[in-house]
């Protein structure tokens, strides 16, 4: 992948700045999760992201090409 410029960015340093943003939404949502279940509300929709976000992500990162 090379950028307007013509420089070629690696696929790790590519799948890496994709991959650290998603993992904080993992873990903000995770936090969510566990704030809802301290006050009784539901949170069955966070885990339903949470669990997307990890499929997407673990699918995007074990793609070699």
């Amino acid at each position: 992948m090379s950028n307007s410029n013509g420089i070629d960015m690696p696929s790790y340093l590519r799948k890496t700045l994709i991959s650290v943003p998603i993992l904080f939404i993992i873990v903000g949502k995770i936090i969510s999760i566990t704030e809802k279940r301290k006050n009784q509300k539901r949170y069955v929709t966070d885990i339903g992201i949470v669990l997307g976000l990890t499929f997407a992500s673990t699918f995007y990162l074990l793609d070699f090409s």
